[in-house]
């Protein structure tokens, strides 16, 4: 995805609380001009409980699209996984399952290369 990348702040207008996302996203797509954000949480899973740090990220994820739809911001909003973590960790049943029913979108990506290597809407 080409464009233009920072970090962003989020604001919720209600709460006492602001999140920030690891990256942002904005590309211009010809021929309509349609503007498309994205929201980047990149996300490790390298600690000892892969299942407690999914927890987490999917809390947070959470958190992320409450407060865009709340501001009525226009993003989506992603989680970026290591290819390594994906293929240890996210083929498993009860994480598809996950995956599927908080309706997570990942971007896989290869850190050596540095290069997204799969989009996962």
């Amino acid at each position: 995805m080409g464009g233009q990348l920072w970090p962003i702040l989020i604001h919720s207008n209600y709460a006492e609380f602001s999140l920030r996302a690891d990256l942002a996203a904005e590309r211009t797509s010809p021929p309509e001009a349609t503007v498309r954000r994205i929201i980047v949480e990149v996300k490790s899973f390298v600690g000892l409980s892969f299942i407690h740090q999914f927890q987490q990220a999917i809390g947070q994820y959470s958190m992320y699209r409450d407060a865009i739809e709340l501001n009525g911001l226009d993003y989506e909003v992603y989680l970026a996984v290591s290819n390594e973590a994906y293929q240890d960790n996210f083929y498993q049943t009860a994480v598809q399952n996950s995956i599927k029913k908080h309706d997570l979108k990942l971007v896989v990506v290869d850190i050596d290369g540095e290069q997204v290597l799969i989009w996962i809407n």
